[in-house]
């Protein structure tokens, strides 16, 4: 279980945060000078490895506790289907 208060939690979220931003430019860059510029493979290889970021990003959400008026949530779906 991942907690939010860890340091490697934290930093995790500000690498997502950061690489969320940069895909926030790079995906209207490429859609809008598609044409008029070269096919560079290592932008496309940067932009794979962002959707593989946000892919670990979804699998470690299952795996994460989350804070609920100042309660934290630990349970996971076994414990709350019984």
């Amino acid at each position: 279980m991942l907690y939010p208060d860890y340091a490697v939690t934290q930093c995790w979220e500000l690498f997502i945060t950061v690489i969320l931003l940069l895909s926030c430019f790079l995906t209207p860059i490429d859609l809008a000078f598609n044409d008029i510029r070269p096919n560079y493979i290592e932008f496309h290889i940067i932009m794979s490895l962002i959707d593989v970021m946000f892919g670990i990003q979804i699998i470690l959400t299952f795996f994460t506790a989350t804070e609920d008026d100042n309660m934290l949530i630990t349970e996971d779906y076994k414990s709350i289907a019984q």
